[in-house]
């Protein structure tokens, strides 16, 4: 993961902590007398966390990730996964439908619609960054 992809990752993830991703992560617990690691495992974004050495970690769960080693990815639904309801819910809301293809005249209200309904409007799925969010995830 370079160094842009990760701050791109951070972002992303910052601005969807409020609406509940979940990401699918590997970890390694280091215990009292044992050492718990995790694979393939999900669970909902529950903080990000600075460390004293500049990294930056998150809370998945109860679990402490390291998301620098490529470990945290959210799952996401692509852009062409909304439904004809959020498709009029844009309407509602003044999004204009031409958003879907030319992201930087997204608005804040564009950013909140997509972040709560769990939509890749950055492309993280095809940078690898994100997983596709299995059909009913969000539901």
């Amino acid at each position: 993961m370079t160094e842009e992809e990760k701050q791109l990752l951070i972002k992303d993830l910052s601005a969807r902590l409020s609406y509940g991703v979940v990401c699918h992560y590997n970890c390694v617990i280091p215990c009292e007398r044992t050492t718990i690691v995790k694979t393939n495992a999900r669970d909902i974004l529950k903080g990000i966390i600075p460390m004293s050495d500049g990294h930056i970690g998150f809370m998945i769960g109860i679990d402490k990730v390291n998301a620098f080693e490529g470990d945290i990815k959210p799952y996401l639904r692509s852009l062409s996964s909304m439904t004809k309801e959020e498709r009029e819910e844009m309407v509602k809301l003044h999004i204009d439908d031409r958003i879907t293809s030319n992201i930087e005249i997204c608005d804040a209200n564009c950013v909140d619609f997509y972040n709560s309904h769990h939509l890749d409007y950055r492309g993280l799925i095809p940078m690898g960054l994100a997983l596709e969010a299995p059909e009913g995830m969000y539901k």
